[in-house]
């Protein structure tokens, strides 16, 4: 059984349930350093990725509750059962983008500004400028 738990980087995490799940093992390492990593208070915002872990643990785990239980437990045990091997967390390629937005991993890039290129700095010419009106601050 597996579920997408989120997109970063470039990258896809996987959830998978550790018994039936035998692939790379600098996949599953790079999965569980970024989850280890991953800043909690942040991911408890993002209602969607809350759920999809819920809906995963409900799914795979017939102990785990069925009752909806707060995002802050929910990512807990999580965690919990990555620290114990119950779950994997797979690294995949393929992922469309890598913003972060609104406390959760959007799929759709925002549209970036054209920076303007500064003009060319003539840096004797300002510096004359700079050390003229130093001297005449000078002066007076």
């Amino acid at each position: 059984m597996t579920a997408e738990l989120t997109r970063y980087n470039g990258y896809r995490y996987v959830l998978c349930k550790g018994r039936s799940f035998t692939d790379n093992a600098e996949k599953s390492n790079a999965g569980r350093a970024m989850l280890m990593h991953a800043d909690m208070v942040v991911w408890e915002s993002n209602a969607a990725l809350v759920a999809r872990v819920e809906s995963f643990l409900q799914k795979g785990f017939s102990w785990y509750s069925r009752n909806p239980k707060p995002a802050r437990e929910t990512l807990q045990t999580l965690l919990a059962y990555v620290r114990d091997g119950a779950v994997i967390v797979s690294e995949e390629n393929g992922a469309t983008t890598d913003v972060f937005e609104n406390g959760g991993f959007t799929l759709d890039p925002p549209l970036r500004e054209q920076r303007r290129s500064a003009p060319p700095l003539d840096y004797e010419a300002w510096r004359k400028q700079y050390h003229a009106e130093r001297r005449a601050e000078t002066w007076q």
